[in-house]
């Protein structure tokens, strides 16, 4: 994470998993789990909005 938001679109792998397209990169669960985890102590807010698209 370059800075502290991220933002981009909720989706599903091919086997039906929660996933997540962040700057057209694919990232699991794990993946997102693993980025944040040095961030291990901190707050965070989660924001889920409806797409315009």
């Amino acid at each position: 994470m370059m800075h502290d938001e991220l933002k981009g679109r909720i989706t599903c792998d091919a086997q039906g998993e929660p996933a997540l397209i962040v700057d057209r990169i694919h990232l699991t669960i794990d993946d997102l789990g693993h980025i944040i985890s040095s961030s291990e102590g901190f707050e965070f807010s989660l924001k889920i909005v409806e797409s315009l698209i």
